[in-house]
């Protein structure tokens, strides 16, 4: 008796993990040309496209990784390219040949 609610424990388990919502969030790569820009023209451009940043952390050459969720992360992408201040923002994504 004892093995089976082991059983029915562990089956719970899976079923609702398997079944947890997959996160809407992507990570973004950007890095300024003037450091002390960055937390001022991202604020405003989060603002604006209606995303939210999460805590950011310094990466390699002055780039940093900031986590972003919300419907407008193409569009934040897409000013910070424009923006004067940035060098380059790109997704962290896996890179793959072909």
């Amino acid at each position: 008796m004892r093995a089976l609610w082991g059983g029915l424990a562990l089956a719970t388990v899976v079923v609702t993990a398997c079944a947890s919502p997959v996160q809407d969030e992507a990570r973004l790569i950007v890095k300024f040309k003037d450091d002390s820009r960055r937390e001022a023209v991202l604020a405003e451009q989060a603002s604006r496209h209606g995303v939210v940043l999460g805590q950011g952390r310094p990466l390699s050459l002055g780039a940093w990784l900031y986590p972003v969720s919300g419907q407008g992360r193409i569009a934040l992408l897409a000013d910070l390219l424009q923006a004067p201040e940035v060098e380059y923002a790109e997704w962290d994504d896996l890179a793959t040949t072909q």
